[in-house]
């Protein structure tokens, strides 16, 4: 196995911002190291790009290659990352766990989750039929969010996909390492048997990553839950074609069953194009199962033996045939007795109450109620409350206190949480059926008000807090509540990501022969992220054909100015603004 690169020990890390302290080390996932962390007085999630068998730790506590002939391949791969989670940081979804911040030197700043399923699942958790495919559908829908911002996993998995809030959460994603392959000729660490595609597999890059390599991992960690086993290497199933056959399982719906076999396809163009057809192919969600009735029946008090009285004698014993027509006869009187029962308590049998007797001693007691716990004040969208955070309002598990509102919320309905105050810095959070999301800092507006965008995951009741960042907060506060319009639609254009992508890589200008002021281009579904020196543009694909792409920088210095990028055949330069660039 390929030596693994020193953890960054507990303590200070001054590299990654100057309040930031390690916690814990949280181990590999996937080509990243994970931590628990600190930044200032904020817990957060760590991630930091470390492919296994490419990196080591220098005696300053950063990463470098371990050989020289990885070191442009490891600098693009560092470019990926760190654009990739500026891109995820753009992101708000239930099912995906939020980017914070990037750092330089390769660390994504996330906010924590829980544990991984894969912990879950060894000590032998099993999930019902009908958890699993609101799992597999929760999954889908947050891939399907992902695939839409023209960006991929890459690696789904029992370790990337987190259920401890109750509702899926996917962390911890990866770039293409594939370049690696042939430089460290071993796939150990850079790929997952059973859960990476065939395509990951290829060191050539003949074959894009695109969301099929997802939708074919996300249906292999739906077969794990099914099935209690990983899904075999797509080798083994392409030798064989019945390992890891999926069969007709009641209760699953067969349309259901049929989307699971369809994007574990070993031949990427036979799976789904996206997680959203996938999402589709599963049909309709189930229907919730019923519980039994459940009541609490005493049992029949069972009289004491006399005094010196011989033992009763043992009954015979009784064949199996027999036993059932009495069992059988038991359960219906025990039916007819529990429904005897519930109809004299709700009054059925009482005679109406002109004909009711007077001639009782003393009237029955009033049933005593469980008292009523306090009724939150409800908040409907366009709604304003203008309030006090006092030391006499609920207080927190952290400590401090707040005041809280309910909502009856819709699946699928965006929400925008607005809270401003003059005495403190305040927090607003929003909680309910599998959902959880918070902010302190209103970065946008560089305020220190709290502006929060969700999406609602599920239709139910909840809760809004009101807090401050700091325990012990108290003062005026005003929440607003609004539902923003929906973000406009993008005009639909057909693009040649494939003609796009040869512009990923580094690049020198003509004049800069030793490649010490590379061009590091990223190319992210419809984006192009360009680095170039200490400026990074971000720009947006707008046409793409005969050997052009166009653009549009949408952040940057240079932002609105469109731009075309003009490849040479063999992809081994490109001329811009009248500047020609070659590979480094």
């Amino acid at each position: 196995m390929p030596d693994e690169p020193d953890l960054l020990a507990p303590g200070p890390a001054p590299q990654i911002g100057p309040d930031f302290h390690v916690i814990s080390p949280l181990g590999r996932i996937g080509d990243g190291l994970v931590y628990a962390a600190r930044d200032g007085l904020t817990r957060v999630r760590l991630r930091e790009y470390a492919p296994l068998g490419v990196v080591r730790r220098s005696p300053d506590g950063e990463l470098e290659p371990t050989d020289e002939k990885l070191a442009a391949t490891w600098r693009e791969g560092l470019a990926q990352f760190l654009a990739k989670g500026d891109a995820l940081a753009a992101i708000r979804h239930p099912g995906i766990a939020p980017i914070v911040a990037t750092r330089p030197g390769g660390y994504l700043v996330g906010e924590p989750v829980g544990e991984p399923l894969s912990a879950a699942l060894a000590p032998g958790l099993k999930l019902s039929p009908y958890e699993i495919q609101l799992l597999a559908r929760d999954l889908a829908a947050a891939l399907a969010e992902v695939h839409a911002r023209g960006l991929v996993h890459l690696d789904v998995s029992p370790d990337t996909v987190s259920i401890a809030s109750g509702a899926v959460q996917l962390t911890d994603f990866a770039v293409d390492n594939r370049p690696f392959l042939p430089l460290l000729e071993s796939q150990e660490g850079l790929v997952r048997p059973g859960y990476s595609p065939i395509e990951l597999h290829d060191g050539t890059l003949a074959e894009p990553l695109g969301p099929r390599a997802d939708v074919y991992a996300a249906s292999g960690l739906v077969f794990r839950l099914i099935t209690g086993r990983d899904p075999a290497p797509w080798q083994d199933r392409w030798r064989d074609p019945d390992a890891s056959e999926l069969p007709e399982l009641d209760p699953y719906p067969s349309a259901f069953l049929a989307a699971i076999r369809r994007g574990m396809a070993v031949e990427p163009e036979q799976r789904f194009a996206d997680a959203a057809s996938w999402l589709a192919a599963m049909g309709s969600p189930p229907a919730p199962p019923i519980a039994p009735l459940k009541r609490d029946i005493p049992p029949e008090p069972v009289p004491e033996p006399a005094p010196n009285a011989a033992p009763p004698p043992a009954p015979p014993p009784q064949r199996r045939s027999s036993a059932t027509p009495i069992f059988i006869l038991a359960i219906i009187l025990l039916g007819a007795a529990v429904g005897a029962l519930y109809a004299w308590q709700q009054g059925w049998f009482a005679p109406p109450a002109e004909e009711q007797t007077d001639n009782r001693s003393a009237p029955l007691p009033e049933p005593q109620r469980e008292p009523a716990s306090p009724t939150l004040p409800e908040i409907q969208p366009g709604g304003t409350v203008s309030g006090l955070l006092t030391r006499n309002d609920e207080r927190r598990s952290g400590g401090g206190y707040q005041d809280s509102f309910t909502l009856a919320g819709r699946r699928g309905q965006r929400l925008e949480l607005r809270l401003s105050s003059g005495d403190f810095d305040p927090l607003v959070e929003i909680t309910g059926p599998g959902f959880r999301a918070s902010n302190d800092d209103d970065a946008d507006a560089g305020t220190r008000d709290s502006r929060l965008v969700v999406t609602l995951p599920r239709d139910g009741t909840y809760r809004i807090n009101v807090a401050g960042s700091r325990p012990g907060a108290t003062g005026a506060y005003l929440l607003e509540l609004v539902e923003p319009p929906p973000e406009p639609d993008r005009d639909i254009v057909t693009l040649d990501l494939g003609l796009a992508s040869g512009l990923a890589g580094e690049w020198r200008a003509l004049d800069d022969p030793d490649c010490q002021e590379p061009a590091v281009n990223t190319v992210l579904g419809d984006q192009l992220i360009s680095r170039i020196g200490g400026d990074t543009y971000r720009h947006r694909i707008v046409q793409t054909g005969s050997g052009a792409i166009r653009t549009i920088v949408v952040d940057g210095r240079l932002e609105g100015r469109a731009f075309e990028f003009r490849l040479d055949p063999d992809g081994d330069a490109y001329e811009i603004a009248g500047e020609r660039w070659v590979r480094c």
